[in-house]
């Protein structure tokens, strides 16, 4: 029955070569010489590894292997294009078709080899051929693109002494749209200076309160024993008289302030006491039991930043929330430093912002629509947000109506040892 078979197989003109279990050649026909220039007597008791290129080479025993420990046929009856080693170690493609063979109680493997360099030549020639194809297309669409922008042109010239005749009307039309988007704008000048003048009164608000408040009191301290208390509202006077000059300076210049221009010096303080004095000096004009409570987390308090900025930053996140909370409702505030940011939070009871209106929220001049009966210039969260800018610092908030609002500002912690 071998014999039959070895004959049989002679007689394909394709290359075939059967395997044994272990991989080991035990027949080829003639026409692998042909191709991969071995004999069917060097090929036969020799591993069939020796006629495949990397990676399978190394891995065609554990293929076999794995193949008839799981019986799961991956290459088995199905055909495909591999690449096989000539005796002379060159490279050649040809088209793999694997078959079982099971004769005399043995399993044998068929492998079938049909030559594909003629194929791979035809492809490259025809590739060649398109390409050529290609470039003839794109000389023709050349030459016809430039056949198009000459006829172009001629319209152009055509045309030209019609669009002579529109330019005077052109012209007339451009100077009235001038002079309208002039108007424009002197209008929007004129009414950014009337908000300007507004929001420099809302910005003054608060630390001319604290003064007048500290005046109200100083007069009811009379006597000797009230000389501390004297000193600690003559030092808010000074305080809020220092940061009023500062806000001044900042409106002053607020074009550099929006340009990310403006650099103030920077100082090495005490974060948690500059919350704690600002929150003093708001709690003035605070509203009917309104309760203002701070907690700072962490060991360290002590941070190298611009104190003037954080301050009124803070004064004016916790005038927002003393301002836009009811009576008789908390705020809070905290603080934590870890190893690379500064965070402090401002959370309130209020009335919240509306949802389809939170993107507008640090605009210039954007006033919520639940909050135009209370008086303010929608200016406070948009210096805010640029004092933070320029100190590479960021914030954001969490806000719904009714529910209250949450601002949480980021800075950068500075190493200052």
């Amino acid at each position: 029955m071998k014999d039959k078979i070895s004959l049989f197989i002679k007689s394909i003109q394709d290359c075939v070569i059967i395997i044994n279990n272990r991989g080991i050649i035990i027949d080829s026909n003639p026409a692998i010489q042909k191709v991969l220039g071995f004999t069917p007597e060097e090929l036969t008791g020799n591993n069939v590894s020796m006629l495949m290129g990397a990676p399978h080479q190394a891995k065609h025993d554990q293929y076999l292997q794995n193949h008839q420990t799981t019986g799961v046929n991956k290459i088995i009856g199905v055909g495909r294009e591999v690449i096989a080693v000539h005796k002379n170690g060159s490279k050649v493609p040809v088209r793999l078709n694997i078959s079982e063979l099971e004769l005399e109680g043995q399993l044998f493997y068929v492998g079938m080899l049909h030559d594909l360099t003629n194929q791979r030549s035809i492809r490259k020639h025809i590739t060649q051929v398109n390409l050529g194809l290609e470039e003839e297309v794109q000389t023709s669409n050349q030459a016809l693109k430039e056949a198009m922008e000459k006829m172009t042109q001629n319209k152009l010239n055509l045309e030209q002494e019609i669009l002579e005749r529109k330019i005077v009307q052109e012209q007339l039309l451009e100077a009235q749209e001038t002079i309208k988007e002039a108007l424009q704008k002197e209008r929007e000048l004129s009414e950014l200076k009337t908000r300007f003048i507004s929001t420099a009164s809302h910005e003054f608000r608060t630390p001319l309160s604290s003064i007048l408040s500290s005046v109200s009191l100083i007069e009811r301290y009379t006597t000797t024993e009230t000389q501390d208390k004297r000193l600690k509202h003559i030092n808010r006077i000074k305080s809020s008289v220092q940061n009023l000059t500062q806000i001044l300076e900042d409106f002053l210049s607020l074009s550099k302030l929006e340009e990310g221009k403006k650099q103030d010096s920077k100082h090495i303080f005490d974060l948690s006491a500059l919350i704690l004095s600002t929150i003093e000096e708001v709690s003035t004009f605070a509203k009917s039991e309104q309760v203002l409570e701070y907690e700072h987390s962490g060991e360290m308090s002590v941070i190298y930043s611009n104190t003037q900025t954080i301050k009124n930053i803070l004064i004016n996140l916790l005038s927002n929330a003393i301002k836009y909370s009811p009576s008789n409702s908390k705020i809070y505030i905290s603080s934590v430093i870890d190893a690379t940011t500064v965070t402090v939070s401002v959370r309130d009871e209020g009335m919240g912002i509306p949802l389809e209106q939170q993107k507008y929220l640090f605009s210039r001049f954007f006033r919520a629509d639940n909050a135009t009966a209370i008086q303010g210039t929608g200016l406070g969260l948009y210096i805010v947000k640029k004092y933070l800018e320029n100190i590479d610092g960021t914030i954001d908030f969490v806000s719904a109506p009714e529910q209250g609002t949450t601002f949480t500002i980021c800075i950068p912690k500075e190493d200052f040892q």
